[in-house]
């Protein structure tokens, strides 16, 4: 199933970076690098070793499949009351890129074309306006220099309000115990019946709770609670979730009553460059090869020089704010009856997903050792 194989390339990458674990927080947009990678894709030679590359680690057969996707969850955010979603694409162009490449995006991807100019102060506003003014400076110098041709770029706005909020007035000030020290924190609480399983032993002995958004449930928030706040037993739900999937873990939940703890918090990662783990993941010829981008250039010689991402997240009383941005720089080179609660506080490191429910597909993904807490 193409979504289940595109949301794995998102957990795949999520783990990779992981391995970081002195990172206070990792937090990436699946959905965002899968699509400025398809807006690659659909410029490399066809046939050729770097197309086969991309689209192997998307987990797709052809670029527009992640289009596909794309559009199944901008009619789920237009559909579902109380979630405001934005998935924009566009390529900043600088030299010698064909215009059937243009028309393509234009097309298939909805991908605006525009010229990239020495400044690409335009860019960058570009990326605010689709990210209401959260993500700033995406493309900075050096990463842009005469040998560009283009910039490929996807951006990812999500606001959620929980289909049941938390109410500000049972905010209570606790301690998160994070592997640096102990930090002040205020916790949201609630005490309902919510989907829950208490502890997953594919991911180590986690606990996991679903947090729905807007009226729908098209879109919900996965909480994952590692057993006990070390690197180690992180490193394990990290790993068990890319083994058993998203769904294999929403699949997983039962309706109880659970008594919620979740701290308000802030978090951002990035710009951050994406090419080290993408090589362990398979793609080579793509950065280095000769001739593979022939469907956006007549030059043999253009190849992907950077992936650049930056997410944030925001989570409070009334829902969750998240945006990412992605740039692929292409350079040439030369409820039930009332019953005992689970009680669940995620007063320790945790992971936090916000995900489209019917196809699985993480639009964000988060690890948050120690994040801002607010």
């Amino acid at each position: 199933m193409v979504d289940a194989k595109m949301a794995h390339f998102g957990l795949r990458l999520f783990a990779l970076i992981c391995e970081n674990a002195n990172s206070p927080v990792v937090l990436i947009s699946p959905l965002s690098i899968s699509t400025a990678l398809s807006l690659a894709a659909a410029g490399a030679s066809s046939g050729g070793a770097a197309e086969a590359e991309l689209l192997s680690a998307l987990g797709v057969s052809d670029h527009a499949q992640v289009a596909v996707l794309n559009a199944e969850i901008r009619a789920g955010g237009a559909e579902a009351c109380g979630v405001e979603l934005t998935i924009a694409n566009s390529v900043w162009v600088k030299r010698g890129v064909l215009a059937t490449y243009k028309q393509l995006l234009e097309r298939t991807h909805d991908a605006r074309a525009e010229e990239l100019k020495d400044s690409f102060d335009e860019l960058n506003a570009w990326v605010a306006a689709q990210t209401k003014g959260r993500i700033q400076n995406l493309i900075q110098p050096p990463v842009v220099d005469p040998l560009t041709v283009a910039v490929l770029v996807n951006a990812v706005h999500f606001r959620g309000d929980w289909a049941t909020a938390f109410t500000r007035g049972e905010t209570v000030e606790g301690t998160f115990h994070s592997p640096g020290g102990e930090l002040a924190a205020r916790f949201m609480r609630r005490t309902a019946a919510m989907p829950v399983h208490a502890q997953l032993a594919a991911l180590g002995g986690a606990a996991a709770v679903r947090l729905d958004y807007g009226k729908t449930a098209t879109f919900c928030a996965l909480l994952v609670l590692p057993p006990s706040p070390g690197i180690e037993s992180m490193a394990e739900a990290v790993a068990g979730l890319e083994r058993l999937s998203i769904g294999g873990v929403l699949a997983q939940l039962e309706t109880k009553r659970v008594s919620l703890k979740l701290p308000r918090f802030k978090a951002v990662w990035g710009v951050e460059e994406l090419i080290p783990q993408l090589r362990k993941l398979g793609l080579a010829e793509a950065f280095d090869g000769h001739g593979q981008f022939l469907q956006m250039s007549n030059s043999p010689d253009v190849t992907i020089s950077n992936v650049l991402h930056k997410s944030e997240m925001e989570v409070a009383e009334e829902g969750t704010t998240a945006t990412a941005a992605t740039a692929v720089v292409m350079r040439e080179r030369c409820a039930r009856a009332r019953e005992e609660s689970l009680e669940l506080k995620f007063d320790r490191p945790f992971i936090m997903l916000v995900v489209h429910t019917p196809s699985a597909m993480p639009l964000f993904l988060g690890r948050f050792n120690r994040p801002q807490l607010t």
